[in-house]
């Protein structure tokens, strides 16, 4: 259960935070491209994002990564956060989001890598092992 509210909190946290570059950026962060409204694109962007991480967090389990919870861990996951938020960018015609400076997108891949570890630290009680 406790992976089960992880994933959907994470969803929540990185389409809160591509909500508000999207309000913030000033055209740098486009939200509502292809028949989206911004809300949605963020709610979309953010499923597919959180779905990325997911995928390259299950794969380093699966491979035996040992992560640790020191920075090994935050800067496999903040590569993790860059992948999904360009793929999300990338994809477009799906998500409805477009970003046109890069770094945006590091930034926001930054500001959703902290906000994750947060809401980790705050589910788990502590940080567990990533692995």
């Amino acid at each position: 259960m406790y992976n089960h509210l992880l994933y959907l909190v994470y969803w929540g946290v990185n389409a809160v935070v591509i909500y508000a570059a999207g309000s913030l950026s000033g055209g740098a962060v486009e939200l509502g491209v292809n028949k989206f409204v911004p809300l949605e694109a963020a709610v979309y962007g953010g499923f597919w994002m959180t779905f990325i991480v997911w995928t390259v967090w299950d794969f380093a389990i699966a491979r035996g990564y040992k992560l640790g919870t020191g920075m090994t861990g935050m800067v496999y996951f903040l590569a993790a956060n860059v992948l999904g938020m360009w793929a999300v960018t990338k994809l477009g015609v799906i998500t409805g989001i477009r970003i046109s400076d890069w770094l945006w997108l590091v930034g926001m891949a930054l500001v959703c890598n902290f906000a994750q570890r947060l809401v980790r630290e705050r589910l788990a009680g502590k940080v567990k092992p990533f692995v």
